[in-house]
Parts: structure tokens; sequence; C-alpha cells
């Protein structure tokens, strides 16, 4: 089974501590990475930036009141730091894995808002059975254009249409996509993918519920809608709680567990 996994910054790091990892549930999330790929399981994995990334971005932006080309050094750096947590942890679970930083091989058009990656490379090492490692990044910007970041989100869904996955799973430190902030017999198991649109919009209105509990989550479902819109081999999308390493296994090896699946 192909399975593009993204560990989430708030899972990896403490957001209310800066430049701070969570290195048990980076080594837990490495041992599930390993089990499930013993079972068969062919996987990219990205990571988020939590208090790495963000914290070293908004001081840029702090001091300058926008990223620069001499915020690509202190911002990569960071996030080259978390990237050294995660790949140690895999590479002591003896797992065949690779590093491949966005800084190195994408660029940011601010004409179009967009970013182009070259994933030549990244692609190969998948195709030999080595576990590409991405996540998200400071990039250089085109010609005039500033240096923007690039998700993990974004690299994920990306690549999930690169390699035909059949499933993609957000590990994040909630259970899925809430309705209430309070209630957790609110959690929606399924979401049909043509009902996204329409839950965003409830989650417009109401400007709390999902909003207030998942965060980044209306974000991230915007994000799945416009990626997988158009592919015709689309995935199943799994947002699920990392913490637990058994459920980040069994997501991983293409059972159904407690989370949100979007089909």
């Amino acid at each position: 089974m192909r399975v593009v996994v993204k560990l989430g910054g708030s899972l990896i790091t403490d957001k209310g501590k800066a430049f701070f990892a969570r290195d048990d549930i980076i080594r837990a999330a490495a041992q599930a990475i390993r089990e499930s790929a013993q079972l068969g399981a062919e996987i990219i994995l990205i990571h988020g930036g939590g208090s790495f990334g963000h914290v070293a971005a908004k001081k840029e932006i702090d001091r300058f009141g926008k990223l620069t080309a001499a915020s690509v050094p202190p911002v990569s750096r960071a996030m080259m730091v978390l990237n050294n947590h995660v790949m140690e942890a895999l590479l002591d679970e003896n797992l065949k894995a690779v590093s491949f930083p966005p800084h190195s091989f994408c660029l940011y058009s601010c004409s179009k808002d967009s970013f182009s990656c070259s994933f030549d490379s990244l692609l190969i090492a998948f195709n030999l059975k080595i576990i590409p490692v991405t996540f998200g990044d400071i990039v250089f910007g085109e010609e005039a254009c500033e240096p923007a970041i690039i998700s993990g989100d974004d690299l994920a869904l990306v690549l999930a249409k690169k390699v035909n996955a059949e499933r993609v799973v957000f590990a994040t430190n909630v259970d899925g996509v809430y309705r209430e902030l309070e209630d957790a017999s609110s959690l929606i198991p399924h979401i049909e993918f043509s009902e996204i649109p329409k839950l965003l919009e409830q989650i417009k209105i109401t400007g709390g519920g999902v909003t207030d509990v998942t965060k980044g989550l209306p974000g991230k479902l915007t994000k799945i809608y416009r990626y997988l819109s158009s592919h015709d081999k689309r995935p199943e999308v799994a947002i699920i709680n990392g913490m637990s390493k058994e459920t980040l296994k069994m997501a991983l090896s293409g059972s159904k567990v407690k989370g949100t699946f979007i089909t």
C-alpha cells in the first residue's frame, strides 16, 4: 500500500515552547513507520514545522515586516534542526530514509502565487524502496519574488498525486474533525469528498466548533479539496491522532481507526 503520511507540527513539537521537539512522540512515530513498512506499506514522510519553523519565521516577520532572502538561512536552519530529530529517530529504527529539504528543490512564484518543485530525486528514492522525508520549509522566490513558506500539507497532497498513493494520513494531536469544541461525541468519522465545501461553509458560519478545536484543520480540508478535486485516482484521506503509536501504525497499514476519513 502506497501511503503519504504527514506528522503535524503540533504533534511532534510543543508549540508553547520555542524549539522544543517531542522526541518521545517522534520515536514512537518512527516505530510505527517501521512496523507498518514491515507489513508492506510504501511510505513518503512529511513533517510540519511546529515550534521550530513557525517561531523562526515569525521572528523574521516581526523584525522585517515580511520574509526576505535574509530569512532563508535562519528559518531553513530551524527546520533542518527539527528534521534532524525526525531523521535520527528513523535511522535508529534501521529504516532506510533520506531527507529532501524543500529549500533545495522548490521555488515560489509571486505572480502565480504558487510553488514549483523538482521531485525527481525524491521519487527515485521512493521507487528504490527508500523512505523520502521532506517537510514544510521556506523556499526562495523566483526573480523579484520574496521567499515564501511551502507547507507540509501542500507537499503531502502533491506527492500523493505524484505516486498515486492509496491513502494520505494526517497525524495530528486531535482525533480528527469535530463539530463542537467540548463534545467528544461530535467527532465526524466520515466525510464524503463532495461534502467538503458545504462543511467549510458551516465552519465559516459558526466561527467556532471545528475551527476552535482543530485550528488548522479547516485550512487542511480546503487544501484536500483543491489538490485532489481533479485527481482521477483520489486517495482516501485519514485525519487521526498520532499520539497513539498503534493508531498511527494501523492507519499506515490500511486499517480503519478512530479519526475522520475522507473518501
